[in-house]
């Protein structure tokens, strides 16, 4: 099935608006992540590839958007996750959970570089001046759930 970028964008507007009471807009953009994160580990909704492209995109655009990691780091997990997904899944091998069983695509990857890229602008709106850091290779391999974000830092 193909991503359709309407429900795509729908699912991103609605996580938005469910922490429009949050004055922080970075801290709003991990709420909103952390949103989508929850309703993809919902077994009924595990299979929705609309929902799966908005958590990716919101999963880049707040980890850029926050400092941390850099839009090329980004960029590279976007295409490499996906990528990697797709050749073990092509073996018969797929080593994510139960609860996330949307095949790896294009569209999916397409919509965590938009994410990573409105992040980056993002990022230089709302942390002005900051350098974002280089490389940090305990993001790649902790994934968003256990890494330190932006909203935990300032927790």
């Amino acid at each position: 099935m193909a991503v359709n970028d309407s429900e795509v964008r729908a699912h991103i507007r609605r996580a938005l608006a469910a922490q429009a009471a949050e004055d922080d807009v970075l801290r709003r953009l991990t709420r909103a992540f952390r949103l989508l994160q929850a309703e993809r580990h919902d077994p009924d909704a595990a299979s929705d590839e609309n929902l799966a492209a908005a958590e990716h995109y919101m999963f880049a655009r707040q980890a850029v958007a926050g400092n941390a990691v850099s839009l090329t780091q980004m960029l590279l997990l976007a295409a490499g996750h996906d990528t990697t997904r797709c050749a073990l899944q092509r073996i018969g091998y797929c080593p994510d959970t139960a609860n996330d069983s949307t095949p790896a695509s294009q569209d999916s990857i397409g919509w965590a570089v938009a994410g990573a890229m409105v992040g980056e602008t993002d990022r230089q709106i709302y942390l002005p001046g900051s350098t974002p850091p280089p490389f940090k290779a305990a993001f790649m391999t902790a994934g968003p759930a256990r890494e330190g974000s932006y909203a935990a830092a300032k927790a």
